[in-house]
């Protein structure tokens, strides 16, 4: 199965469009999306310190690609698992399962094991675009980014 709920990034999991909003323009310096302030970063939480004055230090922080919800280092959440942006493994392969079901009986222009819909994972909606409307996935590079390939018919 492919997690293909990211946004593309670039060599240095830097993410070139906001998961949030969508904007693509980004300083070379930003850590922040300059429109809805969301994490352009998916860094997993790292091991969390408490200072003398009782504020969180994050320290060992891996960086990680836009859909992971787990740090393939050392296995802890992600920034964008626990900001919400990304729904949990078993959540999104619910929504899938039920788009699944729901264009497998109502879709007859879908290729065969296509997926077919969205999830929105801001708002955890799903969308139905059993109109036609195909996706599918081809194996991610995370090195020079995720890609997804979307086939209108």
């Amino acid at each position: 199965m492919f997690y293909n709920d990211g946004v593309p990034f670039d060599e240095n999991y830097k993410m070139t469009k906001c998961p949030i909003c969508g904007n693509e323009e980004f300083s070379e310096k930003a850590l922040f999306c300059r429109i809805c302030g969301s994490d352009i970063y998916n860094y997993c939480e790292g091991d969390v310190e408490t200072d003398a004055d009782g504020n969180e230090i994050h320290k060992n922080q891996h960086p990680c690609p836009s859909n992971a919800r787990y740090c393939e280092i050392c296995g802890k959440p992600t920034t964008f698992l626990k900001k919400n942006i990304l729904v949990t493994y078993k959540d999104f392969q619910a929504a899938n399962e039920q788009t699944a079901t729901d264009s497998a009986s109502t879709d007859t222009t879908a290729e065969a094991g296509a997926d077919t819909g969205s999830i929105d994972y801001a708002t955890n909606e799903t969308a139905d675009y059993s109109s036609g409307y195909t996706v599918s996935n081809e194996t991610a590079d995370y090195s020079s980014g995720y890609t997804a390939n979307f086939n209108y018919q």
